[in-house]
């Protein structure tokens, strides 16, 4: 592959595409689908909007024009949306028992809705954030021990984060960050 590749991405709170379009999201898990065959002729607006723009900040001007003509027809936030966004702010360190609560549902519906709006049970969403948090502070301070990252971002110790990294992603910290820094830089 010769030229260049021009890459823009979209980073959407927790359960803002099912509140833009009302997709169950669980379909959408782990899989690679076109915006087209998710958002419909909504997203071929959206995919030719940016590629017919000139540069970075002519797509990014599309983009916020397509989510606010979406934002008026997409359903209201609600305490799924509350929930998602606290868990990543705390890093994943929130009590699910307590997210329910708030969001004024019995446990089990919140559950559900969260799963079928989230794409992840509460509970999987939570590790995830919670893992991620340790991969970023990773990527912040190289030089930080494993151990030390793994206490700050809430594993009791750095076993429990390693076994956690081998539930999330099969493999343990190290080579996950190499093999994923090796994706960011092949050539370097």
């Amino acid at each position: 592959m010769s030229g260049e590749v021009h890459i823009f991405n979209i980073l959407l709170q927790p359960a803002a595409l099912h509140r833009l379009v009302g997709v169950d999201m669980t379909s959408l898990v782990n899989e690679g689908i076109p915006a087209r065959d998710v958002l419909g002729k909504r997203g071929v607006l959206l995919s030719d909007a940016v590629r017919s723009a000139a540069d970075f900040a002519s797509r990014v001007a599309a983009a916020e024009r397509w989510f606010a003509m979406m934002q008026d027809k997409g359903l209201t936030e609600d305490g799924i949306d509350y929930a998602s966004r606290l868990l990543l702010a705390s890093r994943g360190r929130v009590r699910i028992e307590d997210l329910a609560k708030r969001s004024g549902l019995s446990a089990r519906h919140f559950q559900r809705r969260f799963t079928r709006q989230v794409g992840l049970s509460p509970k999987l969403y939570a590790r995830t954030v919670r893992f991620d948090a340790a991969l970023t502070a990773h990527r912040d301070e190289p030089m930080k021990s494993w151990t030390r990252i793994a206490h700050e971002a809430g594993y009791f110790d750095q076993a429990h984060f390693i076994r956690e990294c081998h539930a999330l992603v099969g493999i343990g910290p190290s080579q996950f960050i190499g093999d994923w820094e090796n994706i960011l830089s092949p050539e370097g």
